[in-house]
């Protein structure tokens, strides 16, 4: 299939334009989300899953699928077992009971069929009984992509928010979660489907935090804020003058938080072959960030670290 035909797969399905810009605009009140994750490349993903469960009165987390991630040229071996694991170890300090889900254990070979799994069983259920619910996709679009090629009808009903891709003026040559799986995120992109796209090089590549401010802010502030702190430790081994981007949190910040982005309503950007932005005028319309305020989206999260360890102590 060639890729300007991708749209057209799923065009009938698209919102009207009306639709689209509301299913667009900055959340108010409380979304129901369901969040796709690859918990276990990066340590950003737990941050994001503790700042999703914590912030209540904005996002109702209806469940998580595990997405894969690359290694090597392919799907790293034991990857959704793994982001199980530490997903499961995550919300031990949350008290969050509702559903993990296993995702696919391969990456897409063709633009014209997805990958079954369960992850994909539970994103159609959830965007074909909830309409204007947001799909939050912190990894690679494999999951996604599958449920869309499955249920075209999705891209009239929900939104997804995507980490992926750099800023265009950057291109995207080496953005893991747009190469982890490119044909999928191809798929998402020319789908039609509403996206807030939240690039990774320019824009949420500003969310640094280092050791020291971890362990002055969380460590001493219970499990959770231990646990976040003890991820962080053991991913680098000198923390002289270093600091670890947390570029998922943008993505819960945007739903959390939205004034503290800066996003345009803009034409959707496709990329080349060459991982380069296309800008195509007729493209629909999404919604890409611009620009993140590292304080505010991050002292928010920790805020709440903080205060979800003295509602615990309140409570025993």
């Amino acid at each position: 299939m060639e890729s300007m035909s991708i749209g057209a797969r799923f065009r009938e399905f698209w919102p009207d334009e009306a639709t689209r810009i509301a299913r667009l605009a900055a959340p108010v009140g409380k979304s129901l989300v369901w969040l796709d994750s690859d918990v276990a490349n990066e340590i950003d993903d737990p941050f994001a899953i503790a700042h999703a469960v914590l912030s209540r009165t904005r996002i109702d987390l209806a469940g998580i699928s595990i997405a894969p991630h690359r290694r090597a040229g392919g799907v790293e071996r034991g990857c959704i077992a793994a982001s199980t694991a530490l997903a499961e170890a995550t919300l031990a300090h949350l008290g969050w009971q509702g559903p993990i889900v296993p995702g696919a254990e391969q990456f897409l070979e063709s633009p014209e069929r997805g990958v079954d799994s369960a992850a994909v069983d539970a994103l159609v259920a959830f965007g074909m009984a909830h309409p204007g619910g947001m799909i939050v996709a912190i990894g690679a679009a494999t999951n996604v992509a599958s449920a869309l090629l499955r249920e075209p009808r999705l891209v009239g009903q929900v939104t997804v928010v995507w980490l992926g891709g750099h800023a265009p003026e950057v291109g995207s040559a080496d953005e893991y979660n747009l190469q982890g799986d490119p044909i999928a995120a191809r798929v998402l992109l020319e789908s039609g489907v509403p996206i807030v796209q939240c690039p990774a090089l320019g824009v949420t590549s500003h969310l640094f935090v280092s050791l020291a401010a971890m362990e002055r802010d969380l460590e001493p502030h219970g499990g959770l804020g231990a646990f976040l702190t003890g991820l962080l430790r053991e991913h680098h081994h000198d923390h002289f003058a270093y600091e670890k981007e947390l570029w998922d949190v943008a993505a819960t910040g945007w739903l959390v938080q939205p004034r503290d982005t800066v996003t345009v309503l803009e034409p959707t950007l496709r990329f080349r072959d060459d991982f380069l932005w296309v800008r195509d005028p007729q493209a629909p319309l999404s919604r890409r960030m611009t620009m993140v305020s590292r304080n505010a989206v991050l002292g928010d999260l920790f805020r709440k670290v903080r205060t979800h360890d003295l509602s615990r102590e309140a409570r025993r």
